[in-house]
């Protein structure tokens, strides 16, 4: 069996540097329209800067760097998801990560998930955990662990995706 089980967990799917990812939909709190970022002085390409969710100081990260594609201007149709990024004991760190476009809800089943591809790929190694055929295409699942512990600083303790 699966990790996700028998039945299909839904993901949310959305473009970003030319691709589509998604990411499971329980880990994702609201999607938000752009709003003002405070810079974080020293901080790395990937940290946008924090933002303010109703009171709550958020980090928000912007993964292009790490695929080599630039910063661009946001669009109407850039979206800031803000989701949870798990850790140890069942804690999450809120955080907020920029997103071009937000495109639908995809139910996937465990048994669709194939393994990433080892080479070929445009991005780094453990922040894709496997892909689903959607259409005439491939969506990636985004592994937020891989992502915030290998590439944006988190702390080691962190588990999930």
């Amino acid at each position: 069996m699966s990790q996700f089980g028998a039945a299909p967990q839904d993901h949310m799917v959305f473009s970003m540097v030319g691709s589509l990812f998604a990411l499971r939909l329980n880990s994702v709190r609201e999607v938000l329209r752009p709003m003002p970022v405070t810079r974080v002085p020293m901080a790395n390409a990937c940290t946008a800067g924090l933002i303010n969710v109703r009171g709550t100081v958020v980090p928000l990260v912007d993964p292009r760097s790490l695929w080599g594609a630039e910063n661009t201007p946001d669009t109407d149709d850039t979206r800031i998801l803000i989701i949870d990024v798990p850790r140890r004991a069942g804690e999450v760190i809120v955080a907020g990560i920029r997103v071009d476009l937000v495109r639908t809800v995809l139910p996937v089943l465990g048994t669709d998930i194939r393994p990433a591809p080892n080479m070929g790929l445009d991005w780094p190694s453990g922040t894709v955990s496997g892909v689903v055929g959607w259409g005439d295409g491939f969506v990636y699942l985004l592994d937020l662990t891989g992502l915030f512990t290998g590439h944006l600083g988190l702390s080691s303790e962190a588990r999930g995706g």
